[in-house]
């Protein structure tokens, strides 16, 4: 190996393989939480859209259509997320191992926001179902 190869080996431009394949693995926070993860990943787009698709999830007669929306691009999210993380924190000479690390915490939170979303939601339908019954009396 000449040294112009070992120079662009330690570059931040190269991967290995292992690497790369770290980075196209699916990022479970990003799944769960995608609103909150695109806003901190200054993903405006992917902010806008999944915000005014939970909007509609919440807000309208067409809940199921628009949770369906919501989970499909939640999905696309959290298969490129990894990729979106690692231009960010490429610049700040972060490793891809360092990366992995910091999107593990980011599962954590998601599964706790994401079960007192659930949670919030089953409390609500109970909610309803009890005055509907209050009323049936």
């Amino acid at each position: 190996m000449n040294n112009n190869e070992l120079e662009n080996r330690d570059s931040d431009n190269v991967l290995t393989d292992i690497e790369t394949k770290m980075l196209k693995r699916f990022n479970w926070g990003a799944f769960l939480i995608s609103p909150i993860w695109s806003l901190m990943y200054g993903q405006w787009v992917w902010v806008l859209i999944l915000s005014i698709t939970l909007y509609f999830t919440w807000f309208t007669g067409l809940s199921l259509i628009f949770l369906v929306i919501f989970y499909v691009l939640s999905i696309i999210l959290g298969k490129k997320a990894f990729r979106i993380a690692w231009k960010k924190y490429r610049k700040e000479n972060c490793s891809v191992q360092d990366l992995v690390k910091i999107e593990s915490r980011w599962i954590i939170r998601g599964l706790i926001l994401h079960l007192l979303v659930v949670l919030s939601r089953l409390g609500a339908i109970l909610g309803e179902y009890q005055r509907y019954l209050y009323t049936m009396k």
